[in-house]
């Protein structure tokens, strides 16, 4: 299998090529007709202590997402994405409910909405951050276990203010990109039943928030059913920045189109790609968010801390960036220290 560094190379590519899903311009094709997540403005955040999504509520640290949730209102943020996983919920159920309870109370202390991130299937071979496994997900539908685990979680929190949506996975039909396209069809298929049924499973809590599903940016690639089991339509546009930003703006339009043909909202849920020059960083954060809120899209960066995830330190970066850089992400040394060049007065500076 490979990994998202192989994939990244790609999916430049791909960020590209998308250049003949719209006309030519700069100016966005299309308006997006419901704007109602356009005031979303924050980061994805993985604690700075944690090295895999068990970790962060298997060692949840209350003191450190009190002090890493402040450090995000210097960016004027209002809102947060969290990942975690079902393994957390197996191995103490007690604890994880009572840390996310914790963990809603401080987001509301700092007057934070939070994305709650259910479970993973990015993988990066080198440094593998955790997922929801293989089998899991081509079994085609959830196990007793698993739909006790979406409901149990979402039916503990499915009122709270503070929740605001559920993320039902990140990333998902990752690994099928690079197959054969037989191969890629019928695996894909069987995945999309899957969360097609968590979906049902995850909705019979009742929940006042929406549920999404964050989709990957090898667009052309995910099956147009994903659209269809969410109730909003959560995007990682990240290559493609540069050259007048051709292929970043193409692909924001098409999500747009997909959100209006849907007749749903649309959310960037990832954005920013990394590289180790912070003068680079700067222009990347730049004109990917002048593009987003140009098209009245809230986002959520990648990623607010510096910690032991890859592109988290400098020692282990991938290749999310353009061709000939290597990526390093975060906004937020471990510190406190805003990362050179990541100040909202660096980058926010368009007309």
């Amino acid at each position: 299998m490979r990994s998202r560094r192989d994939f990244l190379k790609q999916t430049t590519v791909f960020a590209m090529a998308a250049t003949a899903l719209t006309a030519e311009g700069s100016e966005p094709t299309e308006e997006l007709k419901n704007t109602q997540y356009q005031h979303i403005k924050g980061f994805n955040y993985l604690p700075s202590y944690a090295a895999t999504i068990w970790d962060v509520i298997d060692h949840f640290n209350r003191n450190a997402w009190d002090r890493e949730f402040g450090y995000c209102k210097r960016f004027k943020s209002n809102a947060l994405r969290i990942w975690c996983d079902f393994l957390s919920f197996q191995r103490d159920e007690d604890h994880f409910l009572k840390s996310w309870e914790k963990g809603l109370e401080l987001a509301n202390k700092h007057d934070l909405k939070l994305m709650i991130g259910m479970t993973n299937r990015w993988i990066d071979s080198l440094y593998p951050y955790g997922e929801i496994e293989l089998g899991t997900v081509l079994t085609g539908e959830p196990s007793a276990e698993y739909q006790r685990y979406l409901r149990t979680f979402v039916g503990t929190f499915k009122d709270s203010p503070q929740v605001l949506m559920w993320d039902l996975c990140n990333e998902p039909f990752f690994p099928w990109k690079m197959q054969e396209e037989r191969v890629r069809s019928v695996l894909g298929e069987r995945e999309m039943e899957f969360w097609r049924a968590a979906s049902e499973v995850a909705r019979s809590a009742q929940p006042s928030q929406p549920i999404t599903i964050g989709i990957h940016s090898a667009h052309q690639w995910n099956p147009d059913a994903v659209y269809d089991v969410v109730d909003v339509v959560s995007c990682h546009p990240y290559g493609g920045w540069w050259d007048d930003a051709k292929g970043f703006k193409d692909a924001l339009d098409y999500y747009i189109r997909i959100a209006n043909k849907k007749g749903k909202p649309l959310i960037c849920s990832e954005t920013c790609q990394g590289s180790k020059s912070n003068e680079t960083r700067t222009e990347i954060i730049r004109v990917s968010i002048r593009e987003l809120e140009k098209r009245k899209i809230g986002w959520l960066a990648w990623q607010l801390m510096a910690g032991k995830i890859v592109t988290g330190r400098w020692d282990r970066t991938d290749k999310n960036c353009r061709p000939g850089d290597e990526s390093v992400m975060y906004f937020v040394e471990k510190d406190g220290r805003t990362r050179p060049g990541h100040d909202e007065r660096d980058w926010r500076n368009w007309s």
